[in-house]
């Protein structure tokens, strides 16, 4: 074992991470060996040789593709968490030097982003704090392997089955019901009680295929016996699915304080329809011990988060 430690503390350079990085990324030697400017007679031969100091392979090989093995994913996650932490350090000394007390990068789905992050973001700048908010947006299986490879800081979303068991820290901010969503003039805003049964009739705006809300959605009609209505388009943007349906008749799905916040600007209202099984707590995960910088903004989002629970009663 120290054996193999000096091999990675004395022989490993950057280079080596990146090129590791850029493999897990590819999962090609074509492809990255063009990416590093290396012909691909010489990336397999480094590779050869970095299999031979780890006395273990890294990649089976095909003709045309290369698969990691269970130590080649383990190397290639450490190599992007060792590059992500470099820069990590390098924008934070970047921010040192421009009068900034750290630079947050957050990862969050537009629903949670827009509830959350304005009056967080509010309440740093009453603060004084000198924070740089860098805001990613995505859906969480595209978040979570940037947040462990630590691209970025802070990941916010809804604390189900897979985020729970993502390998990081993680703290319940509030509790968030998922509602069906229609247009004021919608006609079933007429009704009074609403089934299933009586949306599938509609064009419906449903969220991105591998999302778990996808999934959840899925799981309600197919509780009640009925296949998905159909779909007009996939989206996971609130604002294009606000814009299309406050003009026509399709439904779509959101997290109830959102849908609240769309409803000060008219448009939509949401139904008294609920999407059961969607995990309702929302929260914020992150992998390594919070830098000053992000620690500072946890604390904003918890404010933030209070603020929302307080202002609709569940």
């Amino acid at each position: 074992m120290n054996a193999l430690v000096n091999v990675l503390t004395r022989r490993l350079k950057m280079r080596d991470l990146e090129i590791l990085a850029t493999i897990g990324s590819t999962l090609s030697l074509t492809r990255t060996a063009d990416r590093m400017a290396m012909t691909q007679p010489a990336l397999s031969k480094w590779l050869r040789e970095l299999e031979e100091l780890l006395l273990t392979p890294l990649f089976e090989r095909t003709t045309r593709r290369i698969t990691p093995t269970p130590a080649g994913q383990i190397v290639m996650l450490h190599a992007a968490r060792i590059l992500g932490d470099l820069q990590r350090i390098t924008s934070d000394l970047e921010a040192l030097h421009d009068g900034l007390s750290g630079v947050v990068r957050v990862g969050a789905p537009s629903a949670v982003a827009a509830v959350l992050i304005p009056e967080a973001v509010k309440h740093v700048l009453r603060t004084g704090a000198q924070l740089q908010i860098q805001l990613w947006d995505g859906t969480l299986d595209r978040l979570l392997p940037l947040l462990r490879e630590r691209e970025i800081d802070l990941v916010l979303g809804r604390l189900d089955g897979e985020t729970l068991n993502a390998g990081c820290h993680h703290e319940l901010l509030y509790d968030g019901p998922v509602c069906v969503t229609a247009g004021l003039q919608h006609p079933l805003q007429a009704r009074g009680d609403i089934e299933w049964k009586d949306t599938i009739d509609y064009p419906w705006i449903v969220p991105p295929a591998s999302s778990p809300m996808r999934h959840s959605l899925e799981s309600a009609f197919a509780q009640v016996g009925l296949a998905m209505p159909r779909a007009l388009m996939s989206s996971a943007s609130l604002l294009i699915n606000k814009t299309i349906a406050e003009d026509s008749e399709c439904l779509f799905v959101a997290s109830l304080h959102m849908v609240k916040e769309l409803e000060k600007n008219q448009g939509v209202r949401h139904l008294p329809l609920y999407v059961p099984g969607v995990p309702q707590g929302i929260g914020m995960l992150w992998a390594d011990a919070a830098t000053p910088g992000v620690a500072a903004f946890m604390a904003a989002l918890r404010i933030s988060a209070a603020r929302q629970a307080h202002a609709i009663p569940l």
